[in-house]
């Protein structure tokens, strides 16, 4: 395979396993404690969560799993602490 293009067409199991196996190689290092706890979150947990709870999650542990540019973190949980704020 040469691009993302091909393997996503593709139907060769083997491309598949071989790339996903190299998920991890991209994951950064400090990141990857974060991914695996998100990996196998139980999500019937977070339908338990008060409106506090949620707004934790989300700047605790999705933004961080999903803005790893620090600059992007920042700008979005700054969004995020208004509403915590304002409870």
């Amino acid at each position: 395979m040469n691009s993302i293009s091909e393997l996503w067409y593709s139907h060769d199991e083997q491309a598949w396993t071989h790339a996903l196996a190299r998920y991890w190689d991209y994951v950064q290092l400090a990141n990857q404690a974060l991914e695996r706890e998100l990996e196998n979150l139980d999500v019937d947990s977070l339908k338990h969560l008060d409106a506090r709870g949620w707004y934790e999650f989300l700047h605790d542990k999705y933004f961080a799993w999903k803005y790893t540019q620090k600059n992007y973190y920042v700008t979005t949980t700054r969004r995020l602490q208004w509403y915590i704020d304002k409870e």
